[in-house]
């Protein structure tokens, strides 16, 4: 789940047409902070904080394997 496409909320399936003259967009599109959650959804910075961590974990998930792989592999020598 760490590792899905960003959470539009109330902008999900809206064109910009649709969205550009929503002051929740245009104080979405403009925040150069990226701290502004989308109603219902997620900032930028949550988003990226998210994904970010997810690939730490699976970063994280490969070397433990690969540590159980070298482990097994000196057992067996």
């Amino acid at each position: 789940p760490k590792l899905k496409e960003m959470n539009f909320g109330d902008f999900e399936k809206k064109t910009y047409y649709e969205l550009k003259d929503n002051p929740d967009y245009q104080k979405w599109i403009t925040d150069k902070t990226f701290q502004t959650s989308i109603p219902g959804g997620e900032s930028k910075s949550e988003f990226y904080n998210r994904v970010q961590n997810g690939f730490e974990e699976l970063v994280n998930l490969h070397r433990r394997e690969e540590l159980k792989h070298r482990h097994n592999k000196k057992d067996t020598d």
